[in-house]
């Protein structure tokens, strides 16, 4: 029998109601005030890679802040974007849920999704409580693949008795991403391991081409709007 939280589902839907009924965000002044703070160090540090990333409920969150972030008259800013020193990475994204609902957010997923900026999203297809291998821009606005999409391949990260604790326990499955993988073949190149990829650029470490590859998403809610 697969177990799901209850209690955390229902924050989750008490949250994207006050996102696009009662405007949270929209009348919030967080996602300037982080976009900001993610200005502040591509001006004035020095470090070589700055990533932007965001798990679950955290990815729709993530696209007001990139926005705000976007909208900035920041001539290092344009560098850092150009460079692929600054990137945004999604895991277990669900945010169809607030930009097909939202005007709010359908604006800032369509503003970011018109920048320049590489995005990678990372899920996997046992994961319920994300969007698995869907392109949010292609989805919302049809056009070609803007996102770039990997498949976690969770199961092998983990071992046997993890991935199906995992897969009774759906609320662990949404986290698998961000523990440390205890699978006999954990350390293998090919096998996603967020401490490892950290460690690397992304770009480099996943070997991404150059445009985002045509990929046949496992579900997506709404019609097809190609």
């Amino acid at each position: 029998m697969a177990v799901f939280n209850a209690p955390w589902v229902a924050r989750i839907i008490r949250f994207q109601y006050h996102v696009c009924r009662r405007k949270v965000l929209e009348n919030s002044t967080l996602p300037q005030e982080l976009a900001d703070r993610i200005l502040e160090t591509v001006e004035e540090t020095d470090v070589d890679e700055i990533a932007v990333i965001a798990h679950s409920i955290g990815t729709q969150m993530v696209i007001p802040i990139m926005e705000c972030l976007l909208q900035s008259d920041s001539k290092a800013l344009e560098e850092a974007i150009s460079s692929e020193r600054l990137y945004l990475v999604t895991i277990g994204h669900s945010i169809p849920f607030t930009s097909r609902d939202g005007k709010y957010m359908n604006r800032a997923l369509r503003n970011v999704g018109d920048s320049q900026i590489k995005w990678l999203d990372i899920s996997a297809p046992t994961d319920p409580g994300c969007f698995p291998l869907v392109d949010p821009v292609k989805d919302q606005f049809g056009g070609k693949q803007r996102v770039h999409t990997l498949n976690a391949g969770l199961y092998k990260s983990f071992s046997e008795k993890t991935y199906q604790n995992a897969r009774k326990n759906r609320y662990l499955m949404h986290f698998l991403y961000l523990m440390k993988p205890d699978g006999e073949h954990a350390e293998d190149g090919d096998v996603f391991n967020l401490y490892r990829t950290l460690a690397d650029r992304f770009s480099f470490c996943l070997g991404l081409p150059e445009e985002p590859v045509e990929v046949e998403p496992f579900f997506a809610m709404g019609r097809n709007r190609n």
